[in-house]
């Protein structure tokens, strides 16, 4: 359905082989399995191999790894502040980007909730699993011309933050604000060894997967649901290939 709509499109599934780790700050790495689907690879400029190539993510599996790991948003989270002001979190894997053979850019925001609030001010808290920034995360292709690489070592890391949020009057309005993020703290890590077993994605999330928004959080409607690409994609699952 996404080629008959978007035209050619170039897909893969992965598992996590040996050597793949999660674990929290402080503690010994567990070994962990699980899978990753990428319903989409695009290149800006095939013509330059340099050019940057992006991965539609569709989805994570990751068993074995500590509870801090669980998803707790499967679609989106909405919390409400000052008794009527909606903010909505959004349960899905933002779009990697490759550069150099180095990937980046990959995050979901696995929670979130009120740490805290009072007259005019709320510190809202979220739980990221992203693409570490100091540890560098490495793609390789067989053919130098593919768009979906095909192995990753994915070097992410499992971060608290906390953010501070105002009513301010926004075009004459009284709106929620964020005024001030903190620093994260980063309570895990992973490294993920990906192959690619498969040229089409496994639906691993349930439900339907839209693109990506601008931003995680946004106030209500700002961005509706509607207005973003909606594909109903196979169910079947692929089994992966034996070595």
């Amino acid at each position: 359905m996404l080629e008959e709509t978007q035209g050619p499109v170039e897909s893969a599934h992965y598992v996590f082989e040996r050597g793949s780790e999660a674990g929290r700050i402080g503690e010994r790495p567990r070994s962990v399995d699980g899978a990753l689907s990428v319903i989409d690879c695009t290149w800006s400029d095939p013509d330059d191999p340099t050019s940057t190539r992006s991965l539609w993510i569709g989805g994570m599996e990751l068993e074995g790894a500590p509870e801090e790991f669980d998803i707790a948003i499967e679609h989106e989270r909405n919390l409400t502040l000052f008794g009527s002001e909606t903010i909505t979190f959004a349960g899905r894997w933002t779009d990697a980007r490759i550069s150099d053979d180095t990937l980046h850019g990959m995050r979901r925001i696995l929670d979130a909730g009120i740490e805290d609030e009072w007259s005019g001010g709320a510190q809202i808290w979220r739980r990221e699993f992203r693409t570490h920034t100091d540890v560098s995360s490495h793609v390789a292709f067989v053919r130098e011309d593919a768009t979906c690489p095909d192995e990753m070592t994915l070097h992410l890391v499992l971060e608290d933050q906390l953010e501070v949020w105002e009513l301010a009057e926004v075009d004459g309005d009284p709106r929620p604000k964020r005024v001030e993020t903190l620093p994260p703290e980063t309570i895990g890590t992973a490294t993920l060894l990906a192959r690619k077993v498969a040229d089409e994605p496994e639906i691993i999330e349930a439900g339907q997967r839209c693109l990506p928004l601008r931003s995680a959080a946004r106030l209500r409607p700002a961005f509706p649901l509607a207005a973003g690409r909606q594909i109903s994609l196979p169910t079947q699952r692929i089994q992966p290939i034996q070595k």
